[in-house]
């Protein structure tokens, strides 16, 4: 997250995953795993390059 280790707000995260939400609108793909993290969920389509 760009800043030293031992200085590290745990609720940084949270404020960042939020306003990421926030800018991928309603649902937002992302996905809280407990104990564990996040998970982008969203189905990927490809453009198939000819």
């Amino acid at each position: 997250m760009g800043k030293i280790p031992d200085c590290y707000d745990p609720r940084a995260l949270e404020v960042m995953v939020s306003r990421l939400r926030r800018k991928l609108g309603d649902p937002a793909p992302l996905k809280a795993v407990r104990a564990r993290g996040y998970i982008f969920a969203a189905d990927l389509h490809f453009l198939e390059v000819a």
